[in-house]
């Protein structure tokens, strides 16, 4: 399960954090980043960019083999980052009954979690 964690922000960039969680692997880190240019030059809208990472970073695990495995830090180009806004990914999206539904999963497994720390 990939799962967003979070951000920060940082005086060049945005990093976007998720973790993997597997059953019969240990868990794994990623971060994404994000220049702040490509949100200055209207390439992306900051409500977007979670979403972006989330996709990039989801096709990045799929297509991982055993021989190379995935590098912890990805970084979104602003080709990337133009073809997701320009693809309508986010603007008027509706998303699936099976999307809401992991969404919410998610959500409420996060709050478990920051509940019982």
């Amino acid at each position: 399960m990939l799962q967003y964690v979070g951000f920060a922000v940082l005086p060049a960039t945005r990093e976007y954090s998720f973790s993997v969680l597997a059953k019969d692997s240990p868990d794994r880190a990623f971060t994404v980043v994000i220049d702040h240019s490509a949100f200055r030059h209207g390439l992306l809208r900051y409500q977007e960019a979670p979403g972006l990472c989330y996709g990039k970073l989801l096709a990045a695990l799929e297509a991982e083999t055993g021989d190379s495995p995935l590098c912890s830090r990805q970084r979104v180009t602003e080709g990337e980052a133009s073809a997701y806004t320009l693809s309508g990914r986010a603007k008027g999206r509706k998303w699936t009954e099976e999307e809401r539904l992991e969404a919410r999963k998610r959500f409420n497994a996060t709050r478990v979690q920051r509940i019982a720390r």
